[in-house]
């Protein structure tokens, strides 16, 4: 009896089981592979936010060195960055760090970055702010400037060097003069809320950034920074200054020695004209007018700023 048909039949049922078991087997692959990225989905969903939050985070860790004025003492010059903070939670990293791009900007970023559920992939969130820096006193443009020409006897000294590579970069394109005349800054001057100083009783040097009660020097006064005088100025002992002297009256020198490096100013709200003596000396100092200016110097408000935001 042939068995041939019996043959044919089992090829055929054999074949039927390879067909549906290689279906199974797509099916299964093919619901792993939803399953899969299902789970991924899941996890980028979670990943983000995290990320997210964590370079807010550090955003805000950021803007407080910034309100604090970390910024003066580490960031001196355009170029310069420092490290504001960093950490880490559960599954996140964060940094914030504070960038000087200019003499009047800074750039707060705050980074965030962990697992994101693929494998070989991080979840990064760089979040930042650009905060310009507002100051009440524009960069002199002269190591004298008067409302009035000042006078200046033979032998007074007003001298604007030739620029040092540190100075070059302080001075950002200015080409600084000697002389100049321009409005005295009288609103910007009486916004400016100083710390009060009597000159008196004064006996050591001083640094920052100063209002004096009184108009005349009696005891020699050395400082480094800003000093407003909102009458006029007797210069009857030595007055060693390295930075800015912004007088709203005149300038007069009485016996005392008056030595500046960087820049003065002079109102002369009362009538008369400022002027320099025989053994007087102003050195134009572009870096050490920064520095001085930096005292008073302050971020913009929240509506002054610019966020923005990379992935």
């Amino acid at each position: 009896m042939s068995r041939r048909p019996d043959r044919r039949r089992d090829g055929t049922a054999l074949l039927v089981v390879i067909v549906i078991a290689a279906m199974a087997g797509l099916a299964t692959l093919a619901l792993w592979r939803t399953a899969a990225g299902a789970a991924r989905t899941d996890a980028m969903a979670t990943a983000v936010p995290a990320t997210a939050g964590a370079a807010d985070s550090a955003l805000l860790v950021g803007l407080a060195a910034v309100e604090r004025g970390d910024w003066r003492d580490s960031l001196p010059t355009p170029g310069s960055s420092m490290v504001a903070g960093q950490g880490s939670g559960r599954r996140t990293r964060w940094r914030a760090t504070v960038g000087r791009t200019g003499w009047a900007a800074l750039v707060v970023r705050g980074t965030g970055s962990g697992a994101s559920g693929a494998r070989g992939v991080m979840s990064r969130a760089d979040h930042r702010v650009l905060v310009p820096l507002v100051s009440p006193l524009p960069m002199p443009e002269a190591a004298l400037t008067g409302s009035s020409p000042w006078l200046v006897v033979a032998g007074a000294v007003v001298d604007v060097p030739p620029p040092a590579p540190a100075e070059l970069s302080c001075r950002d394109g200015l080409l600084p003069v000697g002389q100049a005349t321009a409005p005295y800054p009288d609103s910007a001057m009486a916004r400016l809320v100083l710390p009060l100083l009597d000159p008196d009783t004064v006996r050591a040097p001083m640094s920052g950034a100063f209002r004096l009660t009184g108009g005349r020097i009696r005891v020699p006064l050395r400082i480094a920074g800003m000093v407003v005088l909102d009458t006029d100025l007797s210069v009857e002992a030595d007055l060693r200054l390295t930075g800015v002297l912004i007088v709203r009256g005149t300038v007069r020198t009485a016996g005392g020695r008056l030595d500046v490096r960087g820049a003065t100013i002079s109102g002369d709200a009362y009538g008369g004209h400022s002027g320099l003596g025989a053994a007087d000396r102003v050195r134009y100092d572009a870096c050490a007018i920064r520095h001085a200016v930096e005292r008073v110097t302050a971020p913009a408000s929240a509506h002054g700023r610019t966020p923005f935001r990379l992935f």
